[in-house]
């Protein structure tokens, strides 16, 4: 049974609200993020050929159409 106090992750694991957070903390950048600089790319999580406009966040992150990620 998950405690109110957890979140249960898709693959079983449970973490209290406060890794959680850390978690997305650590993760948010990397997956949302389009560097302004192209020679940044390698630090983020991003597919080049839909790269229309840098220095933004991506709305949402691996959408059933990949280009309205950005």
């Amino acid at each position: 049974m998950i405690s109110t106090n957890t979140v249960r992750h898709g693959s079983g694991q449970e973490w209290t609200y406060k890794e959680w957070a850390d978690k997305i903390e650590l993760n948010f950048e990397r997956h949302f993020w389009i560097p302004v600089s192209e020679s940044e790319d390698h630090k983020f999580v991003i597919d080049k050929k839909y790269v229309r406009r840098r220095g933004i966040y991506k709305d949402v992150l691996r959408s059933s159409q990949p280009h309205t990620d950005y």
